[in-house]
């Protein structure tokens, strides 16, 4: 994802990056496998950006507090309704992921637009990426040793879940800085642009 996905800086290109990242989200729908993967999730690195670009911060107002809980709410009761039922499709899951995100990221913006940041919140601000990488792979590993040992309680799996997913990730990204090609895998960008400088420096 990071290799096939620029770095853009001005609204056009945020504008096409945004329509053709679509348009690979719409292709992914029928596509599977890895592809699939690719197609799928281009979009959240874009909208990402996007958001950087448009300056989402000019719409974090106070005002819009109530509107970002109640789709917050509407998230949390549309997901229990569509897992009671049993219902699988892409599209309503990519609706309702962004109806989340959108929930979380202005709730959190408004919140503390005005403030300093906490020191926890300092703390994980300097692991995001690892965080946004590797929590799947810990919470899902976390999950299957818990059933191997007999603990099917959703409580000790949903408690024991979201702390691994910030501490397996932080751990691994202190491994990972300390072994620099390990360290890689989180940031190529970094190494990217050092062997452009020593190639440049060489000639």
């Amino acid at each position: 994802m990071f290799f096939i996905t620029p770095t853009f800086k001005n609204k056009n290109a945020a504008v096409i990056a945004l329509i053709l990242s679509f348009l690979m989200k719409v292709l992914g729908f029928f596509t599977d496998g890895m592809l699939s993967s690719i197609l799928s999730n281009e979009i959240w690195f874009v909208i990402g950006m996007c958001m950087s670009v448009f300056e989402f911060k000019k719409i974090t107002v106070r005002k819009n507090l109530p509107y970002s809980i109640i789709l917050g709410i509407i998230f949390v009761l549309l997901s229990i309704v569509i897992y009671a039922a049993g219902i699988q499709n892409q599209l309503i899951g990519f609706i309702l992921g962004l109806a989340a995100c959108f929930s979380i990221v202005m709730m959190i913006a408004i919140i503390y637009g005005n403030r300093g940041q906490s020191k926890l919140f300092g703390i994980l601000a300097e692991y995001t990426m690892p965080i946004f990488l590797m929590h799947t792979m810990f919470a899902a590993g976390l999950r299957a040793v818990l059933f191997k040992l007999g603990i099917y309680n959703s409580a000790i799996h949903i408690i024991l879940g979201i702390l691994i997913s910030f501490i397996g990730p932080i751990i691994a990204a202190v491994i990972m800085k300390k072994l620099k090609f390990l360290e890689f895998f989180l940031y190529p960008g970094k190494f990217i642009k050092t062997d452009k400088i020593f190639f440049e420096s060489k000639h």
